[in-house]
């Protein structure tokens, strides 16, 4: 890794941006999420529930968490494992954003009876089978901007104009890579079938943007202190606590993999 790259992979200065396909037009000026409102998700099912099933079919709408977190919370009271809950996809941390969601084994009318923090259930129906990854058509997306420039609105005509006349290339930034942006290095290692350079950067390698206390559990991994990693790690049912547990009792870094 260069002195001109990240821990993440990517260069610090964005030299990486595409640029802009109507950069010779003046932009709209204004400022996106500055609150959570800002930026509304709305998950586009791929079909309805069947009614009749051992799964439930559940939409939530979720605030300001992303949603392996809002699925964590949702396992814990209801006492199943979180491998039981299934989703089309993880939906934006940053955002208010509604999503479907299935449980084996739960009753719609448990789950809309449950309250956890942030998450609020909007319906459940029984279902045949499990949400999986990809069941969704799409995504629809409401993004305010505020304080935009007094001609934003003519402007952005111009910028659509050519955007729908020209098409759009099918570009992914940084976000596709992990809430640490290191999902391709993640999968370089498991390609290798190198475990240990894996957990060496999924438990280990703190950086800046890390709260405190995981920051402080990533450097006593790199330490090699797997105890007082454990430890201080803050969140007991994240998939990296556990991956972290079964490695600090000394078994097989494959055990450990198969927590994620």
């Amino acid at each position: 890794m260069t002195k001109n790259t990240s821990v993440s992979g990517f260069p610090p200065d964005g030299s990486l941006h595409p640029g802009y396909l109507t950069a010779h037009l003046p932009g709209i000026g204004g400022r996106t999420r500055v609150r959570l409102e800002d930026f509304l998700v709305q998950e586009i099912p791929l079909y309805p529930p069947t009614g009749e099933g051992q799964h439930t079919l559940f939409e939530i709408e979720k605030r300001g968490i992303d949603t392996n977190t809002a699925i964590r919370r949702l396992a814990r009271v209801w006492g199943v494992p979180q491998t039981r809950i299934g989703s089309a996809g993880l939906k934006d941390a940053h955002a208010i954003a509604r999503q479907l969601l299935s449980v084996e084994g739960v009753a719609p009318p448990t789950v809309l009876d449950t309250e956890v923090p942030d998450v609020q259930i909007l319906w459940a129906e029984r279902h045949r089978n499990r949400l999986k990854v990809g069941h969704l058509r799409g995504n629809h997306f409401t993004i305010r901007v505020r304080d935009p420039l007094p001609d934003a609105v003519k402007r952005a005509r111009d910028i659509l104009e050519i955007l729908q006349r020209r098409g759009v290339p099918n570009h992914f930034g940084y976000q596709r890579f992990g809430a640490r942006q290191n999902t391709h290095l993640l999968g370089c290692y498991l390609v290798q079938r190198d475990l240990e350079g894996f957990f060496r950067i999924y438990l280990g390698s703190p950086r800046e943007g890390d709260a405190e206390k995981v920051r402080r559990a990533r450097s006593l991994f790199d330490a090699g202190d797997l105890g007082a990693a454990l430890a201080s790690w803050p969140d007991g049912g994240s998939p990296e606590h556990r991956a972290l547990s079964v490695l600090a009792h000394g078994q097989d870094p494959r055990a450990a993999y198969r927590q994620i």
